[in-house]
């Protein structure tokens, strides 16, 4: 007989992040852009920013964490450049932060080597696995449903918060990952990346756009520039959207000041997506400013 239960049985489990919006705890992530918009590096920077407490694009993440950067597309020399071109940028990195990064060069596809893996995430005490990429991992050919299948199956069997990373189709709306639909399909939470133009020689300008989300509301698309200096690379978000967040803050705070109100109450006020207020809404219970009570939202007396 199936071991079923009734819901008094059940614990519920509010969604978690490792970072707000981009990595959901305990669940499969996706990041997906064409080849050469910055992908490696992008996924370089979440380990590091989770090694040390750095901000990810503006992000804090909620914990210090280790993770697995599992390599079936580059070298191990070249990840390692990458993490040195990407460390003087990074606000809280010390060497502490080292031993929170691990890396495997891979050669056989995910189920091939899946239990010599899990022994290795439970040994290190790995949090995030991150896979680069799907088309090598998956040992199939990525448009049979059944590789996708089989990947998720095997990466859920680790059971470790995971980040894959993977190629887009050629439509324009950037909307899917390339390969079966069930690569869209099984992950809770999904970005994308493009590389819009060259900002200047050394600069280049990037979208990254929240396509899926499963527990969450959608995130409004983030402006960020990767900057390439010699030996280092500078990934940050934009000063435009910085400033905008500024207005926001300000314009919950001068809401909140008249009446208690609900995020979605705020969202609709201030004509920004329900996802965004969310962030927002943490930063300023983070800082002392706001709190909530039940749904609402009230302003934290000095």
């Amino acid at each position: 007989m199936l071991p079923i239960k009734y819901r008094s049985e059940l614990t519920p489990r509010k969604p978690t992040y490792l970072i707000p919006s981009f990595i959901e705890e305990g669940q499969p992530n996706l990041l997906f852009g064409s080849g050469g918009v910055g992908k490696s590096y992008l996924a370089a920077h979440v380990a590091m920013s989770l090694a040390s407490g750095s901000d990810f694009i503006g992000e804090t993440p909620t914990r210090k964490c280790r993770s697995l950067y599992l390599d079936f597309e580059g070298s191990e020399d070249i990840f390692a450049y990458r993490l040195l071109t990407l460390e003087p940028s990074l606000s809280t990195w010390n060497k502490e932060a080292d031993q929170n990064i691990t890396y495997f060069s891979a050669t056989k596809p995910l189920v091939a080597i899946a239990k010599e893996l899990k022994e290795a995430i439970d040994h290190h005490k790995i949090d995030l696995l991150i896979i680069d990429s799907a088309a090598y991992a998956c040992g199939g050919e990525v448009l049979d449903p059944d590789s996708a299948i089989q990947y998720f199956a095997t990466l859920n069997s680790l059971g470790v918060t995971s980040l894959t990373l993977a190629h887009e189709t050629k439509a324009k709306a950037h909307d899917n990952a390339f390969g079966s639909i069930f690569f869209m399909n099984s992950v809770r939470n999904a970005w994308n990346v493009t590389r819009e133009r060259e900002v200047g020689l050394d600069t280049v300008k990037l979208t990254l756009a929240h396509r899926k989300g499963n527990n969450t509301s959608l995130s409004d698309n983030i402006t960020a520039f990767m900057e390439f200096g010699e030996d280092t690379v500078n990934i940050s978000r934009s000063a435009e959207q910085v400033r905008q967040e500024k207005t926001m803050k300000e314009s919950i705070i001068g809401l909140l000041a008249s009446n208690d109100l609900t995020a979605k109450e705020l969202s609709v006020l201030l004509g920004n997506s329900e996802g965004s207020l969310r962030k927002v809404l943490g930063r300023l219970r983070k800082e002392g400013s706001v709190a909530k009570v039940s749904q609402k939202w009230h302003l934290r007396s000095a």
